[in-house]
């Protein structure tokens, strides 16, 4: 194998580990490996925050395995996955996050286009207003 097909081979994998990041019962299986009490792994994990620089980030579908990682970074958050009840809040999070966010998307997106729809309806009527002012009065001449 050539070292550039085994920089792809850990490109690979980094990214899958990374996504894999984003599924509750993956974090939930690693807590109760005890992964997380391993100063090795806490490591590993600290190694792959440049998978936030916007050169690697671009490759990841589920970005919030990013803020999965963050999270992990803190000792506090881990010993907490010991439990399964935060996984199960975070599938609950994730689960409101897609269920919603496409229709809060389209809503906002409405939201925009009728502030700059009113915007420049204000803007036309204003133009409107100011050229009235600036004609002359118009003065009727009777024979």
């Amino acid at each position: 194998m050539t070292e550039m097909d085994e920089n792809q081979t850990r490109f690979i994998a980094e990214l899958e580990f990374i996504q894999a990041l984003a599924n509750p019962s993956y974090l939930n299986y690693l807590a109760q490996s005890k992964y997380f009490s391993k100063k090795e792994f806490v490591n590993f994990l600290e190694y792959l925050t440049y998978w936030k620089k916007p050169q690697y980030s671009k490759f990841i579908l589920y970005p919030e395995s990013l803020y999965i990682l963050d999270l992990l970074l803190k000792k506090e958050f881990r010993d907490r996955l010991d439990g399964s009840e935060t996984t199960d809040k975070i599938h609950q999070q994730q689960f409101y996050h897609w269920r919603f966010f496409k229709a809060n998307e389209i809503q906002r997106t409405e939201e925009k286009k009728k502030k700059k729809k009113l915007k420049h309806s204000l803007k036309q009527q204003e133009n409107s207003n100011s050229t009235t002012d600036n004609q002359e009065p118009i003065i009727n001449k009777q024979k």
